[in-house]
């Protein structure tokens, strides 16, 4: 068996042999020599990692890729691909529910390690990644507090500012921008039924994006109506992909940049620019007459640390600005994005769908806010069904972590799983209670515990909206001959499948398309 020491001597041994060698052709020079020095001192150290990472570290029992089990450059490798997601699924298949994908990194597929690892009565605190939302924005925000006092103290906070709001005081602000977005989906008049293609991974974060500012700060970005502020859908899938590279290898944000201002100059840029953005966002949110405006953002700055009765500083309040723009906007365009995408790739289900909402709803201006949307059990588990497919965001580097992807996509909790079948979540049809309830314990598109997300049930209430206007205004059908947004065998691993949305794991998700087309229904 490999040792430290017997790295070390074999070590010694070569660069003797090489340094030998040298000395035979001729004298080094002084800086010779200490090159050489270097070299010697850096492969010994070298060898020494690699055999005690491999053979004597703690978690050197379990299973998992050989470059994973040396670096946390295997996980850098796998952001920068943006298959990080795939990268679990296909790790689990080959070694199992544990899987040790970093020096000090496990993965773990199974519900048991929901609540082990992430339950209010869990053993385990939020790992060192979290540190680095520390570093650029000088404090941290509720999702990123270690200590778990003051992350319960952030946490409650921020659900009374969500809660405070009620529903009805800011569905004018959601209806206002769900009926642009339904407006700019019909067709032109070019003498045509059918609209020209759009693009609904755009169309969809735009209006997501807006009614993110109207609802949370007041303040629309206007994305579906200009231009101006578009740049803002490239920044913040980059700027988050640049913090969730950080986390995974840098000590400091220098070191950081340093390392990818040269391959990836695109992902330094907008990381800053992301920062310079909840700065700004906060900044002019807090400014205004707070008694003017209903959102969300305003009742943070009402809110009161209920320990010592202190406010919130500036930069805690643009720490939590930097994650409600992310999280008012992201898993709800992917959802929607995601649900449409299968729709028109499973032609019975749009079917049953459009007859639910339609039977439903007499006009489409009785689609609001309330006990009807909700009770569309279709809808709902057409979206649940689109998340558990193409989840929104992603486990964030955790030192024992779950992996949503792989989660959603493991055969001991879901049947055919990269089927599209909102059946599955529905009860009294072909699926069984315990099918559902299996279902069901393996889904977590918004976190669990300690790491769930605060704003559920608004994002629900968004994209039931979104879903059933689109649907009981138009038929649609995918763009004659586009395969956007779906996989292609040229893609490579886990990207093969032509009727599975592909999405690329920033931290947030990306994606493109689908391209659709509108016609108002016959």
């Amino acid at each position: 068996m490999y040792t430290p020491l017997y790295s070390i001597v074999c070590g010694v041994l070569c660069l003797s042999l090489a340094y030998q060698i040298i000395w035979s052709f001729s004298t080094p020079s002084p800086v010779a020599a200490k090159l050489l020095a270097a070299v010697i001192v850096f492969i010994e150290w070298l060898s020494l990692v690699v055999t005690y990472r491999l053979m004597l570290h703690p978690l050197s029992k379990f299973p998992g890729p050989f470059f994973g089990k040396i670096t946390d450059w295997y996980s850098i490798y796998h952001c920068i691909q943006g298959d990080r997601h795939l990268n679990f699924h296909r790790l689990h298949l080959k070694h199992g529910p544990v899987v040790r994908y970093g020096p000090n990194r496990i993965s773990i597929n199974s519900v048991s390690a929901l609540q082990a690892i992430y339950g209010l009565q869990a053993n385990t605190q939020k790992a060192e990644w979290y540190t680095v939302w520390k570093q650029f924005f000088k404090t941290d925000m509720s999702m990123s507090t270690i200590d778990r006092k003051r992350h319960a103290v952030k946490r409650r906070i921020v659900t009374r500012a969500i809660k405070s709001i009620s529903m009805k005081e800011i569905e004018g602000k959601i209806l206002k921008n769900v009926r642009t977005l339904c407006d700019q989906l019909a067709a032109e008049d070019s003498g045509s039924d059918w609209s020209q293609a759009r693009d609904m991974t755009k169309h969809v974060a735009y209006c997501t994006s807006d009614i993110m500012g109207d609802t949370t700060f007041s303040k629309s970005w206007n994305l579906l109506h200009s231009e101006e502020n578009r740049d803002m859908y490239y920044i913040l899938p980059r700027g988050i992909g640049g913090l969730s590279l950080v986390s995974r290898h840098a000590t400091s944000i220098n070191m950081w940049e340093r390392h990818f201002q040269i391959f990836r100059p695109d992902l330094v840029r907008d990381t800053y620019r992301y920062e310079t953005l909840s700065n700004q966002t906060s900044d002019w949110r807090t400014a205004q007459d707070n008694d003017k405006y209903h959102d969300f953002y305003g009742s943070l700055l009402k809110a009161r640390d209920p320990e010592t009765g202190n406010k919130l500083t500036r930069d805690e309040r643009v720490a939590e600005a930097a994650l409600l723009i992310v999280a008012g906007s992201d898993t709800m365009a992917t959802a929607v994005t995601s649900a449409i995408f299968y729709l028109l790739h499973y032609a019975d289900t749009l079917s049953r769908l459009q007859k639910e909402i339609r039977d439903t709803f007499e006009t489409v201006e009785d689609i609001t806010i309330g006990p009807v949307l909700s009770g569309c059990q279709y809808l709902v588990a057409c979206i649940d069904e689109a998340m558990r497919l193409s989840p929104g965001w992603y486990p964030p580097g955790t030192d024992i972590a779950v992996p949503h992807y792989a989660l959603h996509h493991n055969e001991a909790y879901h049947i055919e799983p990269f089927k599209f079948i909102p059946e599955r979540w529905i009860k009294g049809g072909l699926w069984s209670e315990a099918d559902i309830s299996t279902t069901r314990s393996a889904f977590i598109p918004f976190g669990v515990g300690r790491t769930s997300c605060v704003g559920k049930e608004l994002s629900y209430q968004e994209m039931t909206i979104i879903m059933a206007r689109i649907v009981w205004l138009y038929d649609m059908r995918l763009a004659p001959g586009s395969l956007v947004g779906g996989g292609h065998e040229s893609m490579g691993y886990g990207r093969t499948r032509s009727n599975e949305f592909q999405t690329w794991d920033s931290f947030v998700s990306t994606h493109e398309g689908p391209m659709v087309q509108f016609r108002l229904r016959k």
